[in-house]
């Protein structure tokens, strides 16, 4: 972003956010894995941060 900071979410909290839109639109809901990591997040340049479970290049934005 303008400022140069990374986005990032912790990773409990974007997996309930994933969830709940999957769950919203009908899609199935699947359990959490590393292939998510290695799939199609690395495809959009998201990485996990390991120490404090972060992931890097994404955030959660409520609807208003």
């Amino acid at each position: 972003d303008e400022d140069g900071d990374e986005l990032r979410c912790r990773e409990k909290v974007f997996v309930a956010a994933f969830n709940d839109f999957c769950r919203e639109n009908h899609f199935q809901v699947t359990k959490w894995e590393s292939q998510f990591y290695t799939g199609p997040f690395a495809d959009f340049g998201v990485s996990v941060v390991k120490n404090g479970n972060y992931l890097v290049g994404v955030d959660v934005v409520e609807e208003k």
